[in-house]
C-alpha cells in the first residue's frame, strides 16, 4: 500500500545549520562508510527539514510497514513470541522520526546496533529485515512526493534519505555479521570440543571395546561349554523319566500281582469259613451218633436185665443185647475219635483263619504301601517330565544365548573398527 499522490507546494522548515553534526572518530570505519557512500552534512540538514512531514504521516507510515509485515507469518510469530505489535509500532515511530534528526553520532549508531541485536537475538532473518526496509524507502518516497513540488529538491532528497537508510542497513548488517562470526568461532570452538572429545571418546570406545571383546569370547566360549552341559543335562533327564517310567510299569505289574494274590486270600479266607461251617455241622453229626450211641447202650443193657429176668428163655436175646451193646461202645468210641479229629481240625481251621486274616492285613498295608509308592512315582514322572521340559526350555534359551553372544561378538569386531575410523574422522576434522 502507498499513499496517495496529492501535489501541494509545501514550505520546507528552517533549520539552523548548527542543529545538523557528524560528529564520528576520525580514521573508524563509521567514518569511511561516509565518506563512501558520500553523505554529507547538507544532505543531514535537508534531512532534517523535512522531518515535519515525516512526523504528520508517520502513523499511515508504521501501519503501511506493519501492514507487510503481516505477509511473512514467521514475522508476525517472532512479534508475538517476543513482544506485541502495537507496542512495537511505538518504538519504530520514534525509531524514524530519529532518522530524521540530522545528527550522526555515537548515540546514534549504539542506538541501531542496540536494536540490530535485538533482532539477532529473537531470530529475524536479514533477508526480512532488508525487505521491511525497502518497503519503508519506498513510503517515505510517496510521502515526500507529495509534499515536494519541485523536482530537483525531490531528487536530492530522495538521494540523501537512500544514504542514511543505507548506513542504517549497514550498521544493522554489521550487527549481523558480527553476530555470525561469533557464532561461527562458537561453533568452530564446539568442532574442536566434539572432535576433542570424540578423539578421546573413540579412544577410550577402542580400549574398552577391546577388554569388552575379550571378554565376550570368553563368554561365548564358555556359553558354548553351557550349552554342552545343558545338553548332558538334558540327556541324564531324559534317562532319569524313562527309568521313572519303567519303575511305574514295573509297579502296576507288581500293583497287579498283589491284586491277584489279595483275591486268592480271599477266596481262601471264604473256602476255610465254608470248612468251618462244615466242620460245625459235622461236630453236629458226631453229637447226635455218640447221643444214639448213648441211648443204644442204655437200651442194649436194659434188654440184657430183661433177658435175665427172663431166664432160660432169654438167653439169646441177652446175647444180642450185649454185642448190641459192644457195637454202640465201639461206636461211641469210634465218634469220640472223630470227634477229636473234628476239633483238632477245627483248631488248626481257627488257625488258618488267623493267618488268612494277618495276611489280609499285611496285604492291605502292602497295597497301600504300594498306593503311596505309585504316588511317589507318578510325582517322580511328573517331575521328570517337568524338569524335560524345563531342560529343552533352558537349552534353547543357552543355544540362544549363545548365538546372540557370537552375534555380538562380531558386532565388537566391528565396533572396534568403527571406533578406529570415528578416531580418524575426528583427527580429519582439523
Amino acid at each position: 500500500m502507498f499513499f496517495v499522490k496529492q501535489k501541494s507546494k509545501n514550505q520546507l522548515k528552517n533549520v539552523p545549520i548548527d542543529e545538523i553534526k557528524i560528529d564520528v572518530k576520525t580514521g573508524s570505519d563509521l567514518e569511511k562508510q561516509l565518506h563512501m557512500i558520500g553523505l554529507t552534512k547538507d544532505e543531514l540538514h535537508l534531512i532534517k527539514r523535512v522531518q515535519p512531514f515525516i512526523i504528520e504521516s508517520i502513523d499511515n507510515l508504521v501501519d503501511v510497514f506493519y501492514q507487510n509485515i503481516a505477509y511473512e507469518p514467521s514475522l508476525i510469530q517472532i512479534i508475538e513470541k517476543n513482544s506485541s505489535v502495537e507496542r512495537l509500532k511505538k518504538t519504530l515511530k520514534q525509531h524514524i522520526i530519529e532518522i530524521f534528526d540530522g545528527v550522526i553520532d555515537d548515540q546514534f549508531v549504539e542506538t541501531r546496533r542496540r536494536i540490530a541485536f535485538i533482532h539477532v537475538k529473537i531470530g529475524l532473518k536479514s533477508k526480512w529485515y532488508m525487505c521491511a526496509f525497502q518497503n519503508l524507502y519506498l513510503s517515505i518516497m510517496n510521502i515526500f512526493d507529495t509534499h515536494i513540488e519541485e523536482s530537483e529538491t525531490y531528487k536530492e532528497l530522495m538521494k540523501a534519505v537512500s544514504k542514511i537508510l543505507n548506513l542504517e542497513q549497514q550498521i544493522v548488517l554489521e550487527c549481523f555479521d558480527q553476530e555470525a562470526e561469533q557464532l561461527k568461532m562458537k561453533v568452530e570452538a564446539q568442532k574442536m570440543l566434539v572432535r576433542d572429545n570424540v578423539l578421546a571418546a573413540s579412544q577410550n570406545l577402542a580400549a574398552i571395546t577391546e577388554e569388552t571383546n575379550s571378554s565376550f569370547q570368553l563368554l561365548d566360549s564358555q556359553s558354548n561349554e553351557i550349552v554342552s552341559h545343558a545338553e548332558k543335562g538334558s540327556s541324564l533327564s531324559l534317562q532319569a523319566k524313562e527309568s521313572a517310567y519303567n519303575g511305574e510299569e514295573l509297579l502296576k505289574k507288581q500293583y497287579a500281582n498283589l491284586d491277584n494274590i489279595n483275591l486268592s486270600v480271599n477266596t481262601i479266607f471264604d473256602d476255610v469259613h465254608v470248612m468251618q461251617e462244615i466242620m460245625k455241622k459235622m461236630k453236629g453229626i458226631v453229637d447226635l451218633v455218640t447221643n444214639v450211641a448213648n441211648q443204644t447202650n442204655l437200651l442194649a443193657l436194659n434188654a440184657a436185665i430183661e433177658a435175665a429176668r427172663a431166664g432160660e428163655s432169654g438167653r439169646g436175646f441177652s446175647v444180642v443185647a450185649e454185642e448190641v451193646r459192644k457195637l454202640a461202645d465201639e461206636t461211641k468210641q469210634s465218634v469220640l475219635n472223630v470227634s477229636s479229629l473234628i476239633e483238632d481240625s477245627n483248631k488248626q481251621v481257627v488257625g488258618l483263619l488267623e493267618s488268612l486274616s494277618n495276611i489280609r492285613i499285611k496285604m492291605d498295608e502292602g497295597t497301600q504301601n504300594m498306593e503311596e509308592t505309585k504316588s511317589q512315582f507318578e510325582y517322580i514322572v511328573h517331575t521328570m517330565e517337568d524338569t524335560e521340559k524345563q531342560n529343552n526350555m533352558i537349552l534353547k534359551e543357552l543355544e540362544s544365548f549363545a548365538m546372540i553372544s557370537h552375534e555380538i561378538g562380531k558386532a565388537f569386531d566391528h565396533l572396534v573398527i568403527s571406533a578406529e575410523q570415528l578416531a580418524f574422522i575426528a583427527q580429519e576434522m582439523d
